[in-house]
């Protein structure tokens, strides 16, 4: 069997030392995850990344590892849910209001109507309850609180929406 050792880079790891060193500990593939870039951030490391693996022979595989179907929050400051706190979620790419979730993602909120009262944030470890539903705005509750980071997945725990 032939196995490879894939590296994921990230801001710990963003160096030419640091990339050689994990060649010479043994990887043998990057792998850039693009769901926490923006293009921009994703323009940055290429242009950093490719005058460091060109030379390279035989050149390790950089591997982009593109988002999924699934929504994510947008760009925030990132901020501790407490049980009981109130959460506006919002459409939009970004936002600096206090208590306020931006989602990027027009079709969030045509999911509302057709979906549980429960929203689950960062693979489930976070849980929102819905209290009231807008056009372009989502009221809720926090039932399990957390860290909530920007670019992390929201989803509705049950749905019936489908985008066709």
């Amino acid at each position: 069997m032939h196995y490879r050792i894939v590296a994921t880079l990230g801001p710990s790891s963003d160096c030419p030392a640091v990339w050689s060193a994990m060649l010479t500990a043994g990887i043998d593939a990057f792998r850039l995850n693009t769901s926490h870039l923006t293009h921009e951030s994703l323009s940055v490391w290429l242009e950093k990344l490719d005058p460091f693996l060109r030379p390279l022979q035989p050149r390790p595989p950089l591997i982009l590892d593109l988002q999924g179907s699934k929504w994510r929050l947008g760009q925030f400051e990132p901020f501790e849910l407490m049980p009981g706190d109130r959460i506006d979620l919002i459409a939009a790419e970004n936002c600096t209001r206090i208590a306020t979730l931006p989602i990027p993602h027009p079709d969030f909120f045509l999911a509302a109507p057709h979906s549980s009262e429960r929203i689950a944030l960062n693979d489930a470890r976070s849980i929102l309850v819905v209290e009231a539903i807008e056009s372009n705005a989502i009221r809720t509750r926090v039932m399990r609180g957390g860290l909530v980071l920007p670019r992390k997945g929201i989803t509705f725990i049950e749905s019936d929406y489908r985008q066709e």
